[in-house]
């Protein structure tokens, strides 16, 4: 299987990560989580859901990334138009 291409959503802010870390307390729920669960672990078994494995085409957004949008979305009751706009 060739090395795995996603959009990297990082280029796209200009800031970077650096006001989410003047904003987010470090002991918030969301930033624990990210350090309890081993979130590449998913990766694959994600990518098998992709049609072609997401080897062709458009890089697709990373689905970790994609299953955290969801997991927000259930953790915070928003509904997926919500959950589009505060993610953007």
């Amino acid at each position: 299987m060739p090395k795995n291409r996603f959009i990297d959503t990082r280029e796209q802010s200009f800031f970077g990560n650096y006001i989410y870390d003047q904003i987010v307390p470090k002991d918030h729920f969301l930033r624990l989580l990210k350090y309890l669960i081993s979130w590449d672990r998913f990766i694959d078994r994600l990518l098998e859901l992709f049609t072609g494995g997401a080897e062709y085409g458009r890089p697709p957004f990373n689905p970790v990334q994609m299953l955290k949008i969801c997991l927000l979305a259930h953790f915070y009751d928003i509904s997926e138009r919500h959950i589009e706009v505060y993610v953007n």
